[in-house]
């Protein structure tokens, strides 16, 4: 029939549901007037973002006992979101240092937080004001932002170098350390208008930790972007100017080595390849990208060269070794680091902080089993009156491993 020679159509249909991500922000207070009940009660903050083109934003009531707040928006994995507190004002004792931003996803951008969303249903956003007890002239207090902060020690000393000149038209240069813990007092009676220079040193090293930004800030305070700022001493000396320096702690990169073992077959087997190849794919901010690792199987250490960021996800597949004659290979066994073996064998190794995340692979060789039938025949003239007489044979070889087997049977024939 005609109809029969018209091909059948036939539609297939995938649907795509986009990973989403949200967090959720925490408010602490710090410092000497931290219980001060001028504190209040909530603060503002407003939250905005841009999701593929489509703006968005909203504004969260955030208390300050560290109860915490969910964002409430499911966005897409990668999108941006921007932070932003309302200032909080001076008063009743209190100096407020500047919002300090810390948690998944932190960057600092002044004194924003922008929050990339990721994958961790965890994930939280946790907003510190130090509450420092109003002290007449200029005073300095650190803040440890970003993703790495809880890396470093609150009361971890920074230098700060401040200077100016004087009503001699003298230079003059005060070196500071500075914590998160309390302000440090400048201590010096300045005249109204001077302007005053404050550079931050050296930072202090932590094997964990790089340092990105740095943000200075307060009142009459000018940031010039470079780790310096100046500000501007007031003409009433009882006038309180509290400076807050934030540093933003971003993670140290990281990687990976790996380690291959072979059980069950000698290495010199000839079916037993030197070397197995090992295809590591991720994603960073260029996008998805791929290497191939040639590890040998004699149990030598291979690093992978590259550097990754921190709390990169890293799948790794196993290329197949081709079987040999009298063995196949099992299913191949990952373990080690921050590793999460998967059901199709490939395996997820995430990325730490200034280390080499040890992952270690073994192959099995399964033995190819088969079976061998062994008979007996006797001949000759007295072939019949042997015929319930058992004869004794020992059956040799060697195994996988190299080792002498036996096996005693009886024959008859």
């Amino acid at each position: 029939p005609a109809h029969a020679t018209v091909p059948a159509t036939v539609t297939v249909t995938n649907s795509v549901e986009r990973a989403v991500g949200t967090f959720a922000l925490v408010k602490t207070v710090t410092g000497d007037q931290a219980d001060n009940p001028a504190v209040p009660d909530t603060v503002t903050v407003t939250a905005t973002w841009d999701e593929e083109g489509t703006p968005g934003s909203k504004t969260l009531t955030v208390p300050t006992d560290g109860t915490p707040v969910p964002f409430d928006e499911s966005l897409l994995i990668g999108t941006d979101v921007t932070l932003t507190e309302t200032p909080l004002a001076d008063g009743s004792s209190i100096a407020w240092g500047a919002p300090v931003w810390s948690g998944t996803g932190v960057a600092v951008e002044g004194l924003s937080a922008v929050v990339t969303i990721g994958r961790d249903a965890e994930a939280a956003v946790t907003l510190e004001n130090h509450a420092a007890t109003s002290t007449a002239g200029i005073s300095l207090i650190k803040g440890i932002a970003g993703e790495a902060a809880d890396e470093v020690d609150p009361s971890t000393a920074f230098p700060v170098t401040v200077t100016w000149t004087d009503a001699d038209d003298v230079e003059q240069s005060r070196e500071l350390t500075i914590n998160a813990v309390e302000p440090t007092l400048l201590g010096e009676q300045l005249p109204a208008g001077t302007v005053v220079t404050i550079t931050e040193g050296t930072r202090p090293g932590f094997d964990t930790v790089v340092w990105g930004s740095i943000t200075i800030s307060g009142d009459d305070v000018d940031d010039n972007g470079d780790g310096s700022a100046t500000v501007i001493a007031s003409d009433q000396q009882s006038d309180v100017n509290l400076v807050t320096v934030v540093n933003e702690a971003t993670w140290a990169p990281g990687t990976f080595s790996l380690v291959k073992s072979i059980t069950g077959v000698l290495l010199d087997d000839a079916a037993v390849p030197e070397s197995v190849t090992v295809t590591a794919t991720w994603t960073d901010a260029d996008g998805a990208q791929s290497a191939e690792i040639s590890v040998p199987t004699d149990g030598t250490t291979v690093e992978f060269p590259q550097q990754l960021a921190h709390g990169t996800e890293v799948t790794l597949t196993e290329t197949v070794a081709e079987e040999g004659a009298r063995f196949t290979w099992a299913d191949p066994e990952w373990s080690g680091d921050r590793v999460a073996v998967a059901e199709d064998g490939t395996v997820v190794v995430t990325i730490g902080a200034a280390d080499v995340a040890e992952v270690s692979l073994v192959n099995t060789a399964v033995p190819a089993l088969g079976s061998l039938t062994v008979t007996k025949s006797v001949t000759g003239d007295g072939a019949a009156r042997s015929a319930t007489t058992v004869f004794p044979v020992t059956l040799t070889w060697t195994d996988l491993l190299g080792e002498q087997q036996t096996r005693d049977i009886e024959l008859v024939a």
